[in-house]
């Protein structure tokens, strides 16, 4: 037997506030926990196979079973569930004492979870070509750098007026440039960063480069 219900809750920020969904999902030994979020990743916040109640998953079963609501095993339970299920759309888990152990022999138990949907903000790319001044913003939440690169990988991007020499090289990589603009930008609602070589080096003489940075705002 498994249930399911929805109840919302508000997250407040000090620039702003939010209505979120949790999600609750109750399921009885010996059957299937079924998580699934439509859109986004879970993300456990709670979860016990035990017994804290005496009115869930007791049709049929002797009192002897259920009486028991003092059956906590929120440690492990939460523990076992991120495992299967952190990050994922969907995912099913047993609700069975080989998968969380036995914390209260002879109680008939049940698997109760509570996880949010997550959704990851939509990545942003900026490209700035070598002498210029590249310029990320995201209003009122924060930078963060995904990846950056200060070098070539196209030979279309920043290729106007160039002669061929300078452009054919595509495998100009300076993995540096991404920890650096962390250095830079991370954790500001703006930030203004110099393509150049001054600030990133020269991986590749004679090279035209840019810099490439894809960040996301949250």
């Amino acid at each position: 037997m498994h249930l399911s219900c929805k109840v919302f809750i508000l997250l407040a920020a000090a620039c702003c506030s939010m209505t979120r969904a949790t999600e609750s999902s109750i399921t009885c030994e010996g059957s299937d926990a079924h998580l699934q979020c439509g859109v986004g990743e879970i993300h456990i916040l709670s979860a016990n196979y035990g017994r804290s109640s005496s009115q869930v998953c007791f049709s049929g079963r002797p009192a002897n079973q259920i009486s028991n609501i003092n059956c906590p095993n929120k440690s492990t339970s939460s523990q076992q569930m991120a495992q299967r299920c952190e990050g994922k759309n969907q995912c099913v888990v047993s609700a069975t004492k080989d998968v969380f152990g036995d914390p209260c022999f002879g109680t008939y138990k049940y698997l109760e979870v509570t996880y949010v949907c997550v959704t990851k903000p939509a990545a942003k790319s900026s490209i700035a070509c070598e002498g210029s001044n590249i310029q990320l913003e995201c209003g009122k939440g924060k930078i963060h750098i995904q990846t950056a690169n200060y070098g070539r990988s196209n030979t279309h991007v920043c290729s106007s007026g160039r002669p061929s020499n300078q452009i054919l090289n595509i495998n100009c990589v300076n993995k540096p440039t991404t920890s650096k603009m962390v250095q830079s930008c991370n954790g500001k609602a703006q930030c203004v960063v110099e393509a150049s070589k001054s600030v990133f080096g020269d991986p590749c003489y004679g090279t035209y480069k840019y810099l490439e940075v894809t960040y996301t705002c949250g």
